[in-house]
């Protein structure tokens, strides 16, 4: 995570370029397990 941000801030464009492919795929999961935590927190608070 970090490594990556350090890549984005220091050569976006190669970032850009390394990135593009698996953006969606990476949103995509990021999503799910944001999904999948504030689920889990809901079922464990009650």
């Amino acid at each position: 995570m970090i490594l990556r941000l350090a890549l984005a801030w220091t050569d976006p464009i190669s970032f850009a370029r390394w990135e593009a492919p698996i953006n969606i795929a990476g949103r995509t999961v990021s999503v799910v397990m944001l999904l999948a935590a504030f689920y889990v927190f809901i079922r464990f608070r009650q």
